[in-house]
């Protein structure tokens, strides 16, 4: 997966908000129009509190209806009243239906609208529906502010626009690492490697949610791409930066895989090793860690560690000693790679497409 958006930051949410509006018809429907005299008991989760008295009250008949012809009058033109300023249908879509919902859960707003004809009200939802897109500006501003935090030292721009720099396309004699562009890691001592490999030390879902976040995804959309919450998928990003911020971390975590590397060819070899350790090697070798082995054995993780441990230097002896007299192909050589914020020696894929430009 490229991690670098060649265009410009799509912004998307999920449509968790459409479908709760879709359940919430559906039971409505279900139970049937409520009385207008209900008790705050019988109205339950659709009870209001209003702005003028302070009280709890029901979303009344009368209102429900209005709100469902409004919505059938002016929903299309709310939404392209959204798209003309984000540029994006799904986001429009997505902020008209929490626009109605608004709506429908302070139906004391209405209040000052008697007597208007429901055909000139959309100035006044279109109104309600630029609010959202503020709502939804700053929330993912909070969220990039909470997982970001500051830029690098002496760089004054905002968390979007970073996120709209890294978006485009670099200039003509440079390419952007996104890790380093979105994450202000340009200042961190110590490491000059490229930070695929760095991307690489981390859990599978650290390194998941850092290539979605630097593909312009909120944390809210990670969460639903990931189907987590957002609490998880802001623990990940926030333990993923503490390794990424750590040189030495870095460096022993390679060094741990580089120990734990199977050798090429291994699968040659794996029949001669002990029937346990052939197991966990197998196992490993499909992705799973230690722990997971140790769960579908039924053994330790200390055991299992030991184990794979033992094999992979077996393996290594038995490549080692390996002696063939065919003749060894010459590798392909190696695509040159562009070059970098930072030197990437083995061509980093966290960067854009772009080459650069050679005098």
């Amino acid at each position: 997966m490229s991690i670098v958006a060649e265009r410009p930051v799509v912004r998307a949410v999920g449509r968790g908000l459409a479908e709760e509006i879709e359940r919430q018809e559906r039971e409505d429907d279900a139970r049937g129009p409520e009385p207008e005299g209900a008790g705050p008991n019988e109205l339950g989760p659709e009870l209001e509190v209003s702005a003028r008295t302070g009280k709890r009250r029901g979303f009344r008949g009368d209102e429900r209806e209005r709100v469902g012809r409004l919505a059938g009058l002016h929903h299309r033109r709310v939404v392209l009243y959204l798209f003309v300023r984000v540029q994006d249908w799904q986001l429009a879509e997505d902020l008209a239906q929490e626009m109605w919902l608004d709506l429908a859960m302070r139906p004391h707003e209405m209040g000052d609208w008697a007597g208007r004809e429901d055909a000139d009200l959309f100035p006044l939802l279109a109104w309600r529906a630029k609010r959202q897109i503020h709502h939804y500006l700053r929330r993912r501003m909070n969220e990039r502010e909470s997982v970001l935090g500051a830029g690098p030292a002496g760089d004054g721009r905002g968390v979007e626009q970073r996120l709209d720099a890294l978006a485009g396309p670099g200039s003509a004699d440079e390419v952007h690492c996104a890790v380093e562009a979105l994450l202000g890691l340009v200042d961190v001592e110590g490491f000059s490697e490229c930070w695929a490999r760095a991307l690489g030390v981390l859990s599978p879902r650290q390194r998941e949610a850092i290539e979605l976040l630097c593909e312009g995804m909120t944390q809210r959309a990670i969460a639903a791409r990931m189907s987590d919450s957002q609490g998880n998928v802001g623990t990940h990003l926030r333990a993923a930066l503490r390794v990424l911020r750590d040189p030495a971390e870095i460096a022993r975590r390679l060094a741990k895989q580089e120990a734990e590397r199977l050798p090429e060819g291994w699968e040659r070899f794996v029949g001669r090793l002990p029937a346990a350790q052939a197991e966990v090697v197998g196992l490993r070798a499909q992705g799973l860690s230690n722990p997971d082995v140790g769960r579908r054995l039924g053994r330790t993780t200390a055991s299992v560690y030991d184990a794979y441990g033992r094999a992979v230097r077996a393996l290594r002896r038995m490549a080692a000693q390996l002696v063939t007299d065919q003749a060894q192909e010459a590798p392909a050589a190696a695509k040159e790679p562009g070059s970098c914020a930072r030197a990437c020696a083995s061509g980093c894929y966290l960067r854009t497409a772009r080459p650069a430009v050679k005098g």
